[in-house]
């Protein structure tokens, strides 16, 4: 049995394989998807799609996006996975190989560093006249050293599911950090440990 994060990989490179096998004008449907996993004999993938019925209409939504479209939504998820998969160090290799320059800035990870470390429970900003600052709440002041990168780290953040985006009424940015944001500062931590 298939952990749901092993699950998910292996459907991510499967759809890859399929979709990169067909023909790019052939309409794929998610039965042609089961028979060609059938195939390659995938039968924990089958068990998962018939047994949960919201996998299988995401992957049937995904299967019916036309050509570049689907391409596209292909390779945002393989860029995610790499630029997380960067900052791994078991995997971080593999990453930067296979898509050289993709990463997760360190000044990402440490503003995800400290929003964790604090127990922050949002981010606001203040514009200044000199630039821009956010405040841990409750807490301190987020530090950081790349000013003309903060807003592209935190949209990225943003992007990838680590932070949930609102604005005050008065337009300051408040992120709201995730579970996802609380377990990858907790497997980059047992990485670079060791354990």
């Amino acid at each position: 049995m298939l952990s749901e994060a092993s699950a998910f990989a292996s459907i991510v490179g499967l759809i890859t394989t399929f979709v990169s096998n067909q023909k790019s004008n052939q309409q794929t449907k998610l039965s042609d998807f089961k028979a060609w996993l059938e195939e390659h004999r995938h039968e924990d993938l089958i068990d998962l799609l018939e047994s949960n019925q919201k996998t299988a209409i995401g992957i049937k939504a995904l299967l019916n996006k036309q050509g570049n479209d689907l391409q596209t939504s292909i390779d945002e998820i393989n860029g995610a996975i790499a630029m997380i998969a960067h900052h791994m160090p078991n995997f971080s290799m593999i990453a930067e190989s296979i898509v050289p320059g993709i990463e997760l800035s360190n000044q990402a990870v440490d503003v995800l560093r400290q929003v964790v470390e604090s127990d922050a429970r949002e981010i606001m900003d203040t514009k200044l006249q000199g630039g821009v600052i956010y405040h841990l709440i409750p807490g301190s002041l987020l530090e950081f050293k790349e000013a003309q990168f903060i807003e592209e780290d935190f949209s990225i953040l943003t992007k990838l599911g680590f932070f949930t985006h609102d604005r005050t009424p008065k337009g300051s940015n408040i992120y709201k950090p995730s579970r996802a944001a609380y377990k990858f500062i907790a497997n980059t931590n047992k990485e670079s440990s060791g354990s």
